[in-house]
């Protein structure tokens, strides 16, 4: 889940956080099936949950618990699948922020700190200017 969310931050910046947050806390939270069982919720929200990180992670930590002899591929399946779609919406926002620096023209230079003298020889020294300066 914290893949989905670092990819939700890089491909949308800032919008990404609540994007993550509404999605996560707010809508999956709820249907994952973690304070009752899948059962239990209506319709098909159950089942759906389980495609999510939490309800497949409460599932599968339930299973390992109390039925260590239970299949949990899909919860493996499911959680593996969030991480992959982090990584690739990472990989997206890397790749457009770098399209966007080639067509700026390149990366700004930084800025050289005025107080530091860089041109003695081997390695700089501090300016000596201002109120701090020998007399």
């Amino acid at each position: 889940m914290s893949a989905t969310v670092a990819g939700l931050v890089t491909v949308l910046r800032t919008p990404g956080i609540p994007v993550a947050a509404l999605l996560f806390m707010f809508f999956a939270n709820p249907i994952s099936g973690t304070n009752s069982p899948k059962e239990f919720l209506p319709g098909p929200w159950g089942e759906i949950g389980q495609y999510l990180p939490p309800g497949a992670i409460s599932t599968l930590i339930r299973g390992i618990s109390y039925f260590p002899e239970a299949d949990t591929t899909m919860q493996w399946l499911v959680l593996s699948g969030w991480l992959v779609l982090g990584i690739v919406l990472i990989g997206i926002g890397l790749a457009s922020e770098r399209r966007a620096v080639r067509r700026s023209g390149g990366p700004k230079p930084a800025a050289q700190d005025t107080s530091i003298d860089y041109s003695s020889g081997s390695s700089p020294t501090a300016a000596q200017s201002g109120r701090h300066a020998a007399r």
